[in-house]
């Protein structure tokens, strides 16, 4: 809370003005009209590369060619699915586990319950019990008196403070909420029917049971099927648990072998060949087993892992039994790789030579028609480009960085959209956001965020400052 504090007022104290507002909407609205020209990617020079030259490239660039970290694995995999476990369950297991769930099948009724109270402590005396009985007793015959209105009795006469204005009205009343003696009472009513006093530590209550819901009860025999389902799922886990569990412990006894232990409990130890951090197959093919493979403890320290879980009772323990580390790759194994790089960065060069070229002569006068032409391609003209066109990013980026064109001269630049492929950009005509159709909600909406935008900044500017202010230093080994 301390560290939102200042953050949270810098951000909701900053302001924005509809003058920024229609600034801010005018440039990122704009649109501009653009021409142009697809360059296409030169030819590579006829002459192949002589050895020199790739043994040159291969070296400023090593780190091109450097072999994948990788590792082998054995592995014991535990598949709840497949263990052997009881497939069936006498009647008598059955009939216990439906007494043991019988909660669960049986739904008893609902009992809705006003009463009356007549209050008297516990400990009162005998005369001022007996007058609250007495007056209990009256009360109760009152309310069984032919077209007798309970709740209007018990607004008038009760003194429970939190049902007497609802008529007494105690809404559904479930087991083991009120005293023994009022649910004994209330429970052996039937609907309508008004007991005899009944007394409490509060006092002497008369009770009315309102309404009794039908309850519900299914038998041993409709819920055989779910009973034996979910029995045989439980002996399936109870097998897995059991298996994983003498596993695991097993391996905590020596956690560098893994075959003893699987050995010992009756599982297969199955051997992956060498794979990397990215992709493998079979087993390997899972993530969680990949990232298992290369923790530290289990690739440089060689011990077996945790259990890896990859699925509903369903898990994988590896154990690393080779470790390829990264290392570089000589020149002649990968010399196929270093002509394709090669060729490929010749290209690179070759496209970004001929854009700038093809850039220097636009800028010096030449139509875009004629630069088209030399080239082979044709210009493209497309009007009313906004932000959000269709477009490669870096095409959108250059167009939009440009100036504004003067006068009937374009603004000219070169858009790298591939590695060996350029665009000459040409903007025609800046066309500024059209806010006229800007309704005033949408523009206190858009302001508020311009003016939490800026909050942000703010507050990123005064974490900045405060940086340079204080020295501070971060203590890498308790993080």
């Amino acid at each position: 809370m301390a560290q939102r504090t200042i953050p949270g007022q810098i951000v909701d104290t900053a302001l924005a003005s509809d003058s920024e507002l229609e600034a801010f909407l005018r440039l990122s609205q704009q649109t501009r009209d653009l021409q142009l020209i697809d360059l296409p990617t030169p030819a590579l020079p006829s002459e192949a590369p002589g050895e020199a030259e790739l043994q040159a490239f291969y070296d400023e660039n090593a780190s091109r060619y450097r072999s994948e970290e990788k590792v082998a694995i054995e592995y014991v995999e535990i598949d709840g699915s497949l263990l052997e476990s009881p497939t069936t369950v006498d009647e008598a297991t059955l009939r216990a586990r439906y007494e043991d769930l019988k909660s669960r099948y049986v739904t008893e009724p609902q009992r809705s319950a006003s009463h009356i109270l007549i209050s008297v402590p516990a400990d009162a005396a005998s005369e001022a019990d007996t007058a609250a009985r007495e007056r209990a007793a009256a009360l109760a015959a009152k309310a069984r008196e032919a077209g007798a209105d309970f709740a209007a009795i018990a607004r008038e006469n009760s003194e429970d403070l939190g049902s007497k204005a609802e008529g007494g009205d105690l809404g559904v009343v479930e087991r083991d909420v009120f005293a023994p003696e009022f649910e004994q009472a209330l429970f052996a009513l039937q609907p309508g029917e008004v007991s005899d006093p009944v007394r409490t530590p509060d006092g002497w209550h008369v009770i009315k049971l309102r309404e009794l819901s039908g309850g519900s009860e299914r038998s041993f025999e409709d819920v055989r099927a779910e009973l034996e389902a979910e029995f045989l799922a439980t002996e399936r886990e109870r097998v897995f648990s059991d298996l994983s569990g003498r596993l695991v412990e097993l391996i905590y006894k020596d956690p560098t072998a893994l075959a003893p232990a699987a050995e010992q409990v009756g599982l297969e130890v199955q051997r992956t060949g060498l794979f990397g951090r990215a992709q493998a197959e079979g087993i390997a093919a899972i993530p969680a087993v990949r990232q298992a493979a290369f923790n530290d403890a289990q690739r440089l320290e060689r011990q077996v892992s945790d259990t890896v879980e990859i699925g509903p009772n369903h898990v994988v323990v590896v154990h690393v039994i080779d470790h390829q580390p990264e290392a570089q790759l000589p020149f002649d194994q990968v010399r196929e790789r270093v002509l394709a790089d090669f060729n490929a960065d010749r290209l690179a060069k070759a496209s970004q030579a001929q854009a700038e070229a093809i850039l220097e002569r636009a800028r010096k006068g030449e139509t875009l028609e004629t630069l088209a032409t030399d080239v082979g391609r044709t210009v493209a003209t497309m009007p009313d480009v906004g932000r959000q066109a269709q477009l490669p990013p870096a095409l959108i980026d250059i167009a939009f960085s440009l100036a504004a064109p003067e006068a009937d001269k374009p603004s000219l630049g070169i858009a790298k959209v591939g590695a060996d492929r350029h665009v000459l950009v040409a903007v025609t005509a800046v066309k500024p956001g059209d806010l006229a159709e800007l309704d005033e909600d949408t523009r206190k909406l858009l302001r508020d965020q311009l003016a939490q935008a800026r909050g942000l900044v703010e507050y990123q500017d005064y974490v900045k400052a405060l940086r340079r202010h204080y020295t501070v230093t971060v203590a890498e080994d308790r993080l």
